[in-house]
């Protein structure tokens, strides 16, 4: 219930002197006085940042009151800032006996980089930690944090535009199964719409537990393979989730289904009916060769047994047929071509080679495969270290698959280089969108990052021996021992099957030259070799086989619509089925081999998260942000917090204005955030986690709200000229009742500043009248006050006043000047307030009962003297339903009903009405229900 009395005289205004709060400004002070100025034990905190113009650095400071009314004034930190960055910072702070929590945006590295990190002290920040908050919660767009009862609540809107959009390290669709386990280490968010599984294993780390050092976030639920339940039952979820996990979570957003790269960039419309293109990035320059494949047939002998470096005594078999066998070669073009990639990009229709180092910002993007053929690496960054600084970035994106090459020919050598095999860097941003169909399925095996030959086996290279006295070169002689399908032009036995006979003992896998030593005798069937379409390679032994290939070292991002496959096991029974099914098109192999591929490390780039200049184009690729409203809590002072709710905001045209504020009341905090269209109001329980949200339009207001106050569970609050009562999902003004005025501040004319009332009925006029360059503060109001004092008015840069509690005034003012910049308070009390009903004095008093009531209201009233008496019934509209009395009335008790089934002739329907009594000075406003 809101009761106002106002026993209001100017004259009892007589601001204190000013206290200087900080007089090293440098030049513009950003401070939110809603949130951010507070009496703790009677003491005036104020947390805000300083910023310099010249140069451009900026300090967050921390101003706290002593007990002898002057201020003591905490550096924080600093950083650099870029102009369009220092309007859109934020900060919020909490006190909970001696534990002092803030949250503040910070620059970093890039000056336009914004991140969000946490202070936390013990001791009053006599000493206090420093540790990043954004890496687990990103895109936070402005923050307030409350204390409710013995628990701080912190209030999260993120998705701000003005900051950064964000690039997950790791983004799928389709997990297919795959499964996470100890040898996965990941430092940024991970996010999957599909199941996350995680996999104890006895590799690796973590005990065999994946390690997520950030937020990780599904869209379906995180499941332990060994249950075959969700993990949260099983599985030690803060050991593996370091960073925090959101499973059901809301989102839209799906991977384009091509590649759309037109912006400053070459469409390579030459690579249409071309095969290959090989790119190597130089710094800037990316020089290019195409090649075509050319298919022609070649005839080789198969012979029973054939010797090998362990059988050089041994003699020729008999040839048992002769094999046709379809190869296919490269044709390279002769010469190359060359064009700038410096943020730029570029698209090529065919399959694409590439490889190099890469300085600025670019994006090649390919419609079919790319195939990386060796580093793929930063100038500014020496290979294995993270990057920290600069503007290398790149992007590569492919509608297929991102492929790690195994071998391959380099026609500027003319040499097959092996630079994969031992490992591989990769610095950039990988997407691998997939072909779908018109179902939405992925192909197989497309849309991740893969790698070549997962199914090895030996082939018998050109082979010289001694035969008939004479040397003779037998070329390929083993290649491809069993056609596929059977040959129809050979009738012998082809029983066997080529890639699932036994192995010899102790051997990685079947193939020259590993065969038993019966087949040089020609007594058992020979091992078969790959395909020469197969082998990137061929002819490759079975001892030039590559299995362990060390670690990819991805340093950036992978974003793939499948899961990613960059290690084999050789029997991974979806790979290698027992039955002998071979269909390579499919990923079906025969028997078993030795495990083959790559480790996987993910070093996610943390510029990618906060860098607004994305690699060209790369944004196509990332989705909108998602506004979001998180809350956590935390019950020891702010040490840590553990998330209460997420939930994404449903408006597409949210545009956060950085306006939050929040105000706490027995356990319910209501706060409020300005949409494009509209404001919203949320009220969370920190009792039962529960959330209501009303939302109201935007062209109800002439500003920004402001001087939030919860009271008996009803919202109320101001624009410039307005208060408001919001109840029920409606909204009511309520100026007309109080007869305030609310015009903020504004320069009337060149001279002179008007300051009106703050808060419900403070009818408080401030004149700032500037003669002789200067502002004289003896024309306060009515000469309030008394002391005098000078601030240039040419440099005024900011002037608040703030009613705190129902009685202190603060006005604060903020000078600026090139050689002194000045930051003061000046303070009074004042006798008007916001009374609940047993604070009422004895001069004026009025009660309305039965409250409810149905149908008449009965209205008692006191006068300590005789005097002129209005007293008038509203409804929520402000509309004025029945005056019930207005004349001079006696000293003494009073009383009139009024009769709620008729006013002015028409019924009066259920709801509330404000019952005002005036006398003089003196104003009470009282809330009465009608229910029928």
């Amino acid at each position: 219930m809101l009761i106002v009395i106002l026993v209001f005289t100017i004259e009892l205004l007589s601001f204190s002197e000013p206290v200087e709060i900080d007089n090293d400004l440098n030049g513009e002070l950003l401070i939110n006085y809603e949130k951010n100025v507070q009496i703790i034990d009677g003491k005036l905190w104020i947390l805000y940042y300083d910023v310099a113009i010249h140069p451009m650095t900026t300090y967050l400071k921390l101003a706290r009151e002593q007990e002898d009314g002057s201020f003591e004034v905490m550096t924080l930190c600093s950083m650099n800032i870029a102009t369009g960055v220092r309007s859109e910072l934020d900060c919020t702070f909490a006190v909970q006996d001696e534990e002092v929590t803030i949250f503040y945006q910070k620059t970093y590295s890039n000056i336009e980089d914004v991140r969000v990190f946490k202070m936390h002290s013990n001791n009053l920040m006599n000493n206090y930690q420093e540790s990043e908050f954004s890496s687990q919660y990103s895109n936070i767009a402005e923050m307030s944090l409350k204390l409710s009862e013995d628990e701080l609540v912190l209030i999260l809107l993120r998705g701000d535009l003005s900051t950064s959009t964000g690039i997950n390290s790791l983004y799928y669709e389709y997990a297919s199964g795959n499964e996470f386990n100890g040898q996965d280490i990941f430092s940024g968010q991970v996010y999957s719409k599909d199941y996350i599984y995680i996999h104890q294993t006895g590799q690796g780390n973590n005990n065999g537990w994946p390690t997520f050092n950030d937020l990780v976030v599904t869209e379906q639920r995180i499941m332990d393979v060994s249950t075959g339940a969700p993990a949260q039952f099983s599985a030690p979820m803060d050991v593996i989730f370091r960073g925090g996990y959101i499973e059901e979570s809301s989102s839209d957003y799906e991977l384009p289904e091509e590649v759309v790269l037109s912006w400053n960039g070459y469409i390579l419309d030459s690579s249409i009916d071309r095969d290959l293109i090989y790119v190597k990035i130089q710094g800037t320059t990316a020089t290019c060769r195409y090649a075509d494949i050319e298919t022609h047939l070649d005839t080789i002998t198969v012979y029973n047994s054939f010797p090998d470096a362990e059988h050089n005594d041994l003699a020729i078999g008999d040839s048992i047929w002769t094999n046709e066998v379809e190869v296919k070669e490269y044709d390279w073009d002769d010469g190359t071509f060359t064009f700038p990639l410096q943020n730029q990009s570029m698209v090529s229709y065919c399959p694409m080679w590439i490889e190099g180092d890469v300085s600025g910002p670019m994006t090649i993007g390919c419609t079919d495969s790319i195939y990386v053929t060796s580093d793929l690496t930063y100038s500014s960054v020496t290979p294995g270290n993270e990057p920290q600084t600069g503007f290398d970035y790149l992007g590569l994106v492919s509608e297929k698959s991102i492929v790690v090459k195994y071998k391959n020919y380099d026609p500027d050598i003319e040499m097959i280089k092996s630079d994969n095999c031992d490992g591989v860097y990769i610095y950039g941003v990988l997407a691998a969108l997939g072909e779908v169909d018109d179902n939405y399925v992925i192909e197989p095996t497309a849309g991740n990052l893969q790698v070549e030959y997962l199914h090895p086996h030996g082939s018998t290279p050109a082979y010289e021996i001694e035969r008939n006295g004479y040397r003779e070169l037998f070329p390929y002689p083993d290649l491809n021992k069993f056609v596929y399908s059977n040959a129809v032009y050979y009738s012998g036995d082809q029983g066997f099957v080529m890639h699932s006979n036994d192995m010899p003992a102790g051997y990685p896998c079947c193939g020259y030259p590993y065969e038993n030593e019966a087949y040089g005798n020609g007594i058992i069937t020979p091992y078969g070799a790959d395909y020469p379409w197969y082998n990137p390679v061929y002819p490759e032994s079975s001892t030039d086989i590559v299995f362990d290939r060390g670690t990819i070292e991805l340093y950036g991002a992978l974003i793939e619509r499948g899961f990613h496959k960059v290690y084999c096991s050789g029997d991974d029974p979806d790979a290698h089925h027992s039955s002998n099914c071979w269909n390579p098109f499919d990923g079906w192999y025969g028997g078993e081999h030795e495990p083959c591929g790559y480790e996987l490390n993910l070093h996610y780039d943390d510029r990618l998260e906060y860098q607004n200049e994305l690699p060209p184009e790369l944004h196509t690729l990332v989705h909108d942000p998602e506004y979001r409203v998180t809350i956590l809590h935390s019950a020891n002072g702010g040490d840590s917090f553990v998330q209460r709710y997420d939930q994404l905001i449903d408006n597409n045209d949210l545009n956060i204005n950085k306006n939050l504020q929040a105000v706490e009341e027995d356990g319910i905090i209501a706060f409020v955030y300005n949409c494009l269209n509209e404001y919203r109001i949320d009220h969370w329980d920190t009792n039962s986690f529960g959330m209501t949200t009303e939302s109201f339009s935007l062209e109800e207001f002439t500003g920004n709200i402001k001087s939030l106050r919860l009271l008996d569970n009803t919202l109320y609050f101001q624009d410039d000229e307005e208060i408001f009562e919001l109840e029920n999902s409606y909204l009511y003004p309520l100026s007309d009742l109080l007869e305030a005025d609310f015009n903020g501040f504004n320069f009337e004319t060149a001279d002179r500043i008007l300051w009106s009332a703050d808060w419900q009925g403070y009818d408080l006029d401030f004149m700032f009248y500037a003669t002789d360059e200067y502002w004289d503060f003896d024309d306060i109001g009515e000469s309030t006050y008394e002391y005098g004092y000078d601030v240039d008015y040419f440099n005024l840069e900011d002037i608040y006043l703030k009613v705190y509690g129902q009685r202190e005034v603060q006005l604060f003012l903020h000078g600026r000047d090139y050689n002194e910049d000045t930051f003061y308070l000046a303070r009074d009390q004042i006798a008007a307030s916001i009374a609940s009903s047993d604070e009422i004095s004895e001069i004026v008093n009025m009660n309305v009962y039965p409250n409810p009531f149905n149908p008449e209201l009965t209205v008692k009233y006191n006068l300590e003297e005789a005097q002129r008496v209005e007293i008038t019934v509203y409804n929520l509209k402000g509309e004025k339903v029945k005056t019930l009395l207005e004349e001079q009335a006696v000293a003494g008790a009073g009383e009139k009903v009024w009769d709620g089934r008729n006013a002015q002739g028409s019924a009066c329907g259920s709801g509330v009405y404000f019952v005002q009594m005036k006398t003089g000075n003196e104003r009470i406003l009282k809330k009465a229900l009608l229910l029928k």
